[in-house]
């Protein structure tokens, strides 16, 4: 297993699939650190504007119609895009909100989703114009936020009310709100990351809270599987050359192996302490989780 120093508190991840370069948050840092995956090294670092401005980035995303990556700005109002083709910040940082955390862009209507934790919203960013065009109320701080490329929507994690809100991507539209647990009552799941499964049309949220991973149905909205697995689950990702769902435990200091078709661990990879994102490389399968002041690449398993 290779290690990759970054920055201090390495923590979201996302790929540029046209240089297929790797962008990292570094949330103590204030900046990004640029990882070419074919060396295994970090060939830029993309300086934040710091200060009450753009600081201590987390959430990250990438847009490929502009090939630009938007970091957010967690504990301030702001996101910061990035051109990926010269690692450069594209004009001044972009308000939308306090404290925004998951980003996604959604492939049909080419707008950019931002989950705003304390504001109970998605912000929709125009992403030709980076400009702010909608908001969308959703659940109690919302965090993660994934893509159905099936249908369009949105699948938003509300971490404080153990909810999925589903958004219409054509209308920017809450049309299901699907809860994780029983009873009126958040039960503490905190769920956090969230990834659609296009093969299985199958949504799956890291429940940070009590050690699980839940699997929705993405037609019904019906929870189908409780995954038990290493202590707190943060990140998750799906790997296209496996298949398999990776899960990133922040206190279990592991990657695991979750095969969707049985929705069981098959593996459960030791890795260092506080992992909390995960990302595999489109092009080779490779899996990368960050934790501590690194980023550590799992190999490709074959499908």
């Amino acid at each position: 297993m290779a290690t990759i120093p970054t920055g201090p508190s390495a923590a979201g991840l996302a790929f540029a699939q046209r240089t297929g370069f790797l962008y990292v948050t570094n949330v103590f840092g204030d900046n990004v650190s640029v990882i070419d995956p074919r060396t295994r090294s970090v060939v830029d670092t993309v300086p934040l504007v710091g200060g009450f401005t753009c600081a201590h980035p987390f959430g990250i995303g990438y847009d490929k119609k502009h090939d630009v990556v938007y970091v957010a700005c967690q504990q301030f109002f702001d996101l910061t895009a990035i051109d990926a083709r010269t690692n450069t910040r594209i004009g001044d940082p972009i308000e939308v909100g306090s404290s925004p955390f998951g980003i996604v862009y959604d492939q049909r209507n080419g707008d950019v989703y931002v989950a705003i934790a304390h504001t109970d919203e998605v912000v929709v960013l125009d992403a030709d114009t980076r400009t702010v065009s909608d908001r969308i109320p959703v659940g109690v701080a919302p965090f993660g936020i994934a893509f159905d490329t099936r249908r369009g929507y949105l699948y938003v994690t509300n971490s404080q009310a153990d909810t999925v809100s589903v958004i219409d991507g054509a209308t920017n539209t809450v049309v299901r709100t699907i809860p994780l647990a029983a009873g009126p009552l958040p039960a503490g799941l905190s769920p956090m990351g969230i990834v659609y499964d296009g093969r299985n049309d199958t949504v799956y949220t890291a429940n940070f809270g009590n050690d699980t991973i839940s699997a929705i149905d993405a037609a019904t909205g019906r929870l189908v599987s409780t995954i038990p697995v290493a202590r707190a689950p943060f990140g998750l990702c799906l790997n296209p050359r496996d298949g398999k769902l990776y899960a990133a435990t922040f206190l279990g200091s592991s990657v695991e192996v979750i095969d969707p078709d049985t929705n069981v661990v098959v593996e459960s990879v030791p890795i260092g302490e506080g992992a909390v994102s995960v990302a595999a490389d489109p092009r080779t399968g490779d899996v990368y989780v960050t934790h501590g002041n690194a980023v550590s690449v799992l190999h490709a398993r074959p499908g």
